[in-house]
């Protein structure tokens, strides 16, 4: 196989688009790839103009709707975030964490170039969201479309040039990450399992799945009268069940198939990873946001971002601006929060922006002191959910055959095939 394809592919996977900057930032972003001939690297700047122009019109009006924001750190300016125009066109909605930090000389950038002061007006800490409120002639706000997000659906994230920030599609349909919140079955999924349902690889000890009956090998088939076709669809089947529920399931034992009553509980810690080591996993190289996950509604994506890309609209093929992006999360895992969820939680009360500071502050304080005793030498387990366990298997055995891959593709190179 010739190294062209491969390396092509490579450049067109989600989130390897550049990304353009204001003022002295009009620079792109490259992405360094090796290996490239002058001939492959033009020709891979062609597919990229290609592809931005071909969803340029889907991204039209969410495009309108975005905003870079800076604010100027101690020694540089900072590209804090991308924002979404809401309500009249005076607010902008936006990443808290990315934002917190803002001092001096805090704006916002359009589509235009034109840059405006503004200041955080309200913040929603549980979902890490803020209100920013611009000084000047208002923007062009979102139109949103609150119709549920289907499995499989194209995403596409906004920059205000109407260029593509990321894009990708749904993997896993919208849920809650807080885990408190959610009932625990207690199973993990046998990852060789190739048939229908979910087999079972261990239960357990003390869950309602262990108390009702359900051993190692048994099959999970139905959810109720839901279809189980894999882990994500016994996940999405039981989000919303909080512990105590009692679900019903269709079990295959063998060659028998039986229903049986499980009631939910709370999800225990399971010892299996230091933090240390879970997020050097995460990452895998890739710059991750700081407050990535449990938010209490948003679907999982393929699309890769950057952390200061967090906070723009998101549209879908038809140019409907569907929601907006939370968080890149894992190498291949972002969070987007959909319409409907957002329109939701902006019907409610804000927190004081000084308030909402202190108690961060705090958190981080909490957590400066929880690494300082884990890197003297105390581990601490923290809760890593089944099916995570699984997905960074199943990604450490891919990017351990893309390595492969690569090595190969190299020898080839070497021996002028």
């Amino acid at each position: 196989m010739k190294p062209l394809p491969l390396l092509l592919s490579l450049l067109l996977v989600p989130g390897l688009l550049p990304a353009q900057f204001p003022g002295q930032r009009q620079q792109r972003e490259e992405v360094d790839i090796p290996l490239l001939t002058p001939a492959e690297r033009k020709t891979v700047e062609q597919q990229r103009e290609e592809f931005a122009k071909a969803v340029g019109p889907a991204l039209s009006a969410a495009s309108r709707s975005t905003v870079r924001i800076w604010y100027k750190g101690p020694r540089r300016e900072v590209r804090a975030a991308y924002g979404t125009v809401i309500g009249d066109g005076t607010k902008i909605l936006t990443k808290w964490s990315q934002v917190m930090k803002a001092v001096d000389d805090f704006r916002v950038e359009d589509g235009n170039r034109e840059v405006r002061p503004v200041k955080i007006t309200g913040v929603y800490k549980e979902e890490d969201l803020a209100i920013l409120t611009i000084e000047g002639a208002p923007l062009t706000p979102v139109k949103w479309t609150a119709a549920p997000l289907d499995l499989g659906g194209f995403l596409v994230a906004a920059q205000p040039d109407g260029r593509p920030a990321g894009y990708g599609v749904v993997s896993v349909l919208e849920r809650n990450l807080r885990t408190e919140s959610r009932g625990f079955l207690g199973v993990t999924g046998d990852v060789n399992h190739s048939g229908t349902g979910v087999k079972i690889g261990g239960v357990t000890e003390g869950s309602g799945a262990g108390a009702a009956g359900l051993k190692a090998g048994d099959v999970i088939l139905k959810v109720g009268d839901r279809e189980i076709s894999g882990f994500s669809e016994l996940q999405n089947a039981l989000w919303g069940a909080k512990p105590g529920t009692e679900v019903e399931l269709t079990i295959r034992k063998g060659n028998r198939e039986e229903n049986v009553k499980v009631i939910l509980g709370s999800r225990p810690e399971m010892q299996q990873f230091a933090e240390g080591r879970l997020m050097q996993m995460e990452r895998m190289g890739s710059r991750l946001n700081e407050v990535r996950d449990e938010f209490s509604s948003v679907v999982e994506t393929d699309m890769v971002i950057e952390p200061e890309q967090a906070g723009g609209p998101v549209a879908n093929l038809k140019g409907e601006v569907v929601g907006i992006t939370m968080s890149r999360s894992g190498r291949t895992r972002s969070y987007v929060m959909p319409a409907a969820a957002i329109e939701v939680l902006l019907k409610q009360a804000s927190t004081d922006p000084a308030l909402a500071a202190t108690e961060r502050n705090e958190e981080r304080e909490q957590q400066l002191a929880l690494r300082a005793r884990e890197a003297q030498g105390a581990p601490r387990a923290r809760i890593v959910e089944p099916d995570e366990f699984q997905k960074m298997q199943r990604h450490q055995s891919d990017m351990g055959k893309l390595a492969e891959r690569i090595q190969s593709e190299l020898e080839a190179l070497e021996r002028g095939e």
